[in-house]
């Protein structure tokens, strides 16, 4: 039986969530191969017709390899127009995103061309629409990462969390060392930049960034900044080496700030968020919906809350406790054995239906 993951996600390095399907299928004894998106810039300027929702370009010219594969996994709304080639050769179709995609190419289309900013509701309104009747019409299933998209998809659409990469970490975060912010991701104005720096600032200890940042503005500040220390995308075993490390010196504090400049942002999970958890890091985060149940939990405290920056800088024993509910709560819902039996749930009856 072969797979086809036909994404648009980075693929150096591998996105985690391409490392562990890859490895669920393997372990299995199932052939799997990613195929990416085709890079024209004369001729991708078709995408321009779906406005850049739907990578149509590459859907076309890459819709003969599904004759290839007997199930096709397609990654992002980009490709989603590539189920309706799948369908009529009968193969098995799952479609896959793990962020409101609409509502995050419209943010990203209005802030470029401010002019169709008028049309902004009939557009997200029309590509909502378009988005589940592909996924209702010629998908077999739908995969999602979050309780947010279970909702969009009508309660159609199986939940599989993200398991973080960092699991299998045996160093336990020192509570007895001094404290260190961390920040994993692109580093951006709409993640949270500022907000970071500032607590930076405001707490006077040393930040590390792994992660892409893109603004020139926002690069600038990073480097004249001699408490924090910025090293860009890492393969998942290069940045295991880095925060094995730091694990030597520091406690670690991790940051999320994402801020919800559209519906995705505002409801979506961070996978940053689950690794800090899955390594006991306890998060300094605002009331975006997911960070603020994370903390409310007992996994960290909110940037407003003076007392608990001052507990968290020096308190041994505030820092145990929130230590361990990252882990418990990590344990709870995003681990790999519960990633597994829901991969084994959504797969099985395609799987066994071949064999």
């Amino acid at each position: 039986m072969k797979i086809g993951i036909f994404t648009g996600r980075v693929l150096d390095p591998l996105h985690p969530r391409i490392v562990s399907y890859m490895e669920f299928f393997e372990k299995r004894g199932l052939s799997c191969q990613l195929v990416p998106p085709v890079k024209n810039r004369i001729l991708s300027r078709i995408n321009w017709l779906s406005l850049h929702f739907f990578d149509l370009y590459s859907v076309y010219y890459q819709r003969k390899k599904v004759s290839l594969f007997d199930i096709v996994i397609i990654q992002d709304l980009k490709y989603l127009p590539l189920s309706r080639y799948a369908k009529e050769l009968n193969k098995t179709v799952i479609y896959e995103t793990l962020d409101n995609n609409v509502s995050l190419r419209a943010y990203q289309l209005f802030k470029k061309l401010t002019f169709l900013k008028p049309f902004e509701k009939s557009i997200i309104s029309a590509f909502t629409r378009k988005e589940k009747k592909y996924a209702s019409h010629f998908c077999d299933k739908i995969i999602v990462n979050s309780k947010a998209l279970v909702k969009y998809f009508d309660g159609r659409a199986d939940l599989i969390y993200y398991s973080s990469s960092f699991e299998t970490i045996g160093i336990r975060n020192n509570v007895k060392l001094n404290p260190a912010l961390l920040y994993l991701g692109e580093f951006s104005y709409d993640k949270g930049a500022s907000e970071i720096i500032e607590l930076q600032n405001k707490l006077g200890i040393k930040l590390f960034i792994f992660g892409t940042i893109r603004a020139d503005s926002l690069s600038e500040v990073v480097m004249v900044n001699k408490m924090i220390h910025h090293v860009y995308r890492l393969s998942h075993e290069e940045l295991s080496l880095k925060i094995e490390d730091l694990f030597k010196n520091y406690f670690l504090i991790g940051t999320s700030m994402v801020k919800p400049v559209h519906f995705s942002y505002a409801t979506q999970e961070a996978n940053k968020e689950i690794d800090y958890l899955a390594m006991g890091i306890p998060i300094i985060g605002n009331h975006r919906q997911p960070t603020e149940e994370k903390i409310v939990a007992g996994c960290g405290i909110f940037i407003e809350d003076d007392k608990g920056c001052g507990e968290i800088m020096s308190d041994e024993g505030f820092r145990d406790k929130l230590t361990k509910n990252c882990k418990d709560y990590y344990s709870m819902y995003y681990s790999y054995d519960h990633f597994t039996k829901a991969m084994v749930d959504a797969f099985s009856p395609f799987l066994d239906k071949k064999e």
